[in-house]
C-alpha cells in the first residue's frame, strides 16, 4: 500500500481536501472513488501524479455532501513511501 501526500481540488481550483501528513492508503479500501483507485494502481514510491478525474469516475450525477453533481476532481498525489 502506498503512503501518500495528496491534495484534491475542484475544477475551479478550490481545495477540497489536503493531507496534513503522509497517510497509508489501501488500494482496495472501500469508499474510494474509481478514478482514485485507478491512479493508486500506477503509483510506486517517489511517483508524483496530477490526475483529472471526470465525474463518471468520481461521484457522478449524485455528488456527495461536499461535492456537487457531475463535478470533475483534480488530484495532486505523491507516493512518499510504501506501507505494509
Amino acid at each position: 500500500e502506498p503512503v501518500l501526500d495528496e491534495a484534491v481540488f475542484l475544477k475551479d481550483g478550490k481545495v477540497f481536501d489536503q493531507s496534513s501528513s503522509p497517510v497509508p492508503m489501501k488500494i482496495d479500501e472501500g469508499g474510494l472513488i474509481k478514478g482514485f483507485v485507478e491512479a493508486l494502481k500506477l503509483m510506486k514510491p517517489g511517483t508524483k501524479l496530477h490526475v483529472i478525474i471526470p465525474a463518471e469516475l468520481a461521484y457522478g450525477p449524485q455528488g456527495n455532501q461536499a461535492i456537487g453533481p457531475n463535478e470533475t476532481l483534480v488530484f495532486d498525489i505523491e507516493a512518499v513511501g510504501a506501507g505494509k
